[in-house]
């Protein structure tokens, strides 16, 4: 009974300080509001529990408790051509420091002539049109660390300049200030084996130095469908991992942002209950050259279904990747099917269900998101996450095994020797005598070695890509008060 008490009185010291600093919030931002006395302002606060059906492999908390904070002010000029919205956020989490963080979301002012419109400062775009997956959408990084379905998004800094014509709209996009993901911490959940390091990022040269750029043209064709093609060139907002080749001290990957050019396109077609969907890209600039990924898929809406009011919309959609197997990701050549739920009540309560399947693994990924007002000012939100893996994943339980392994793995067949692992032979041969390399491979420092050697072969198991993640399934719930 031990371990219960210590685990109750930990979760319940750590609601006790989100009340408090949910309290201060709430006093300090209206404060703030008196003193400045301009424009709307909406608060949001959210208090979050997660559960994991076991502890992490690396020794993670089973538990964990998080809460946010999200506030907003929105201005606007008399004549109505002028604007400014501000939205920071902020959130603390109980165990990982990482996830602990602060941003802008939204800080930009927007003026609309005419027949164009122009957005300064920091600020979010949206690209795509599938449900499950969203390969165009590259303006803003992925605020990763916050989990659910990916749709969180850290600010970015830009000008945008929207021109309305006849036949569609434009957007011009210059992006500066480049955001790197943050990946989780030491006790942070649904992270790789080991750690990345988010201190120790690596970039390809820009082609003008802290710039990104982006153009995209929307326009609709006849009553049914809608199309958009786009480019970007700049940093990848997806890094590729690589290894520090430190295997004793700090062994982690660094994150990888590549010079890329993307050219994207979007179709939908929308008649009555019907929509099908799609986008893809073709991307350049990275390793392994030019690679290209489609997502397309059809939905069925059924309105109030058996005159219950309810809408049920059923989903399938279809990823295919031309990197295959080598795809930094799950999604490469896999099924993905859903339903949506819309109670279509005062509570505006609905749910998603979505199940994803890799014919070639067999690997599953169930997604469960609902959520329900309560009140006038109050919103409670559950999410799971159910990850499948047939057999079990072969790890090499010896150093000499492991080696041959790693390098009879397609990832590191044909790669080129980088100036890490140069560094690590190096002090292998003449930093160690002869008894001390005795002592690191048969020694003391044996069972780190092979350690890390097994984090590196479980990552890099492309028949088993979900493999280290076998212990984070979770159930998450959400209380959100809006004020």
């Amino acid at each position: 009974m031990r371990p219960r008490t210590k685990l109750n009185s930990a979760v319940f010291t750590s609601l006790v300080y989100s009340s408090i600093l949910s309290s201060l919030f709430f006093f300090s931002s209206n404060a703030l509001a008196s003193v400045l006395d301009v424009g709307e302002w909406d608060h949001e606060v959210g208090y979050e529990w997660r559960t994991f059906n076991e502890s992490g492999t690396q020794g993670q908390a089973k538990n964990s408790v998080s809460m946010y904070y999200q506030p907003e002010v929105y201005w606007e000029s008399e004549e109505g051509l002028d604007s400014f919205t501000f939205q920071p956020f902020f959130r603390w989490d109980q165990n990982d420091s990482e996830r602990t963080h602060f941003d802008i979301r939204d800080a930009y002012w927007t003026h609309v002539g005419d027949w164009w419109e122009t957005k300064i400062g920091i600020t979010s775009v949206y690209w795509g049109k599938t449900e499950f997956t969203h390969l165009v959408d590259i303006v803003n990084q992925k605020d990763a660390i916050e989990g659910g379905t990916g749709d969180a998004r850290l600010g970015q800094p830009m000008l945008n300049a929207s021109f309305v014509f006849d036949k569609g709209i434009l957007d011009v996009f210059v992006l500066g200030g480049f955001r790197e993901t943050t990946f989780a911490g030491e006790g942070g959940r649904l992270r790789t084996p080991l750690l990345v390091d988010n201190a120790d990022p690596r970039f390809d040269n820009q082609l003008v130095r802290g710039l990104d750029f982006a153009i995209r043209w929307e326009q609709p064709i006849g009553d049914y469908w809608e199309v958009a093609v786009s480019e970007y060139n700049g940093l990848s907002r997806s890094p590729s991992l690589g290894f520090n080749f430190d295997f004793f001290d700090s062994p982690a990957f660094f994150p990888l942002y590549e010079q890329i050019n993307q050219i994207g396109f979007e179709a939908e077609f929308i008649y009555e209950g019907l929509i099908w969907k799609t986008e893809g890209v073709s991307v350049s600039g990275q390793v392994g050259g030019r690679w290209e990924a489609i997502s397309t898929g059809v939905e069925y809406t059924f309105g109030n279904l058996f005159g219950t009011g309810h809408d049920i919309t059923s989903i399938v959609e279809y990823v295919y990747d031309s990197r295959a197997a080598d795809a930094p990701h799950f999604l490469e050549r896999d099924i993905a099917v859903g339903l949506r739920w819309a109670a279509n009540d005062e509570q505006d309560t609905s749910a998603l269900l979505g199940v994803f399947y890799d014919p070639d693994t067999k690997e599953k990924v169930a997604v469960l998101e609902a959520s329900r007002r309560i009140g006038e000012s109050w919103t409670i939100k559950l999410s799971s996450t159910f990850v499948v893996v047939e057999g079990e994943q072969v790890i090499d339980d010896n150093l000499n095994d492991a080696f041959n392994s790693l390098l009879a793995n397609p990832m590191f067949v044909g790669a080129e020797i980088t100036e890490e692992a140069r560094l690590f032979l190096a002090s292998l041969f003449f930093d160690y005598t002869p008894a001390e390399l005795v002592n690191i491979f048969n020694g003391a420092l044996n069972d780190q070695l092979l350690g890390t050697l097994q984090s590196l072969q479980a990552i890099s198991d492309f028949d088993s890509k979900l493999s280290f993640l076998d212990n984070d399934d979770f159930v998450q719930v959400e209380l959100v008060h809006y004020f």
